[in-house]
Formats: structure tokens, sequence, C-alpha cells
């Protein structure tokens, strides 16, 4: 893609966030739209794996670009609203480094400082996975 060039999503694809338990469990019981049916679409091009009703708890945006050979670059900006008259892309730069520098300085505060770069390293990618998956942990620790 041309820089400056703006790509334009091919298709918005939903399904639930539910396992697939025929796959994994043969279980006869027919979920229609399971958490594997965008790969489903997108892979192996199974249309009735994603809901044409474009509902669900799981989505993916997706778009074709080609390149051969080259390296390339695609920037997304996520919006509850349009861009009219303006470019959604003016300050991306600036934004994206505003967030990176945000999340250096949350987890400059809840990862100490004494580990050596590659134990804060694991420690980022931990905590980046549970904040992602929106996951609670309970451990009970005894005394003594």
């Amino acid at each position: 893609m041309p820089a400056g060039s703006i790509a334009r999503l091919s298709e918005l694809l939903f399904t639930e966030n539910e396992t697939n338990a025929r796959r994994l469990f043969w279980n006869r019981e027919l979920l229609s739209f399971v958490k594997d049916g965008i790969n489903d679409n997108v892979v192996h091009g199974a249309e009735e794996a994603v809901n044409p009703e474009q509902v669900g708890s799981k989505a993916a945006a997706t778009t074709n670009v080609t390149r051969f050979g080259r390296n390339g670059l695609i920037r997304m900006r996520l919006a509850d609203s349009d861009f009219k008259g303006t470019n959604a892309f003016d300050t991306f730069d600036e934004t994206f480094a505003l967030r990176e520098r945000e999340a250096d300085e949350f987890y400059a505060t809840v990862i100490p400082q004494d580990l050596s770069a590659d134990a804060q390293n694991v420690m980022r990618q931990g905590f980046a996975g549970m904040l992602w998956s929106k996951q609670f942990y309970h451990y009970v620790v005894k005394d003594g």
C-alpha cells in the first residue's frame, strides 16, 4: 500500500466466544457460531462459520492487502463515530506514542525495577495477557 493510502475494511466477521465442543470433545451438540469460526472463515473459506447477521461476542475486521516482496504497515483506529471532514490518522503517531508511554508508566508501578530486563519483560507480558483476557486468578496462600 503506498504511503498515505487508506485501505477500507473488506468485511466484519462475528461469532460467539464459545468453545467448539464438537471439534474438541466430539460432542454432537452443535453450536452455530463458535470462537474458532473466524479462523475457519478466513483460513478455510467456511462462510457458515460466522454469523451472517453480524452479531456476536467476538468480532474481527478483515481487509485484503497484497504486497509481494515488500514490507508493509497497517494502521487501524477504532472509533464509535466517523471522522467527518477530518483524517483519522493525522495524529496517529502522536497518539500511539502517548499510549506506549502510558503503558510504560503503568507497568513501571507494578513490576519491580530490581528484576532483570528479561524478567521484567516476562512479567509485563503475563500482566498484559491477564488484562487483555480480563481473567481473574484467585490464589490462596497459607501462612506458616
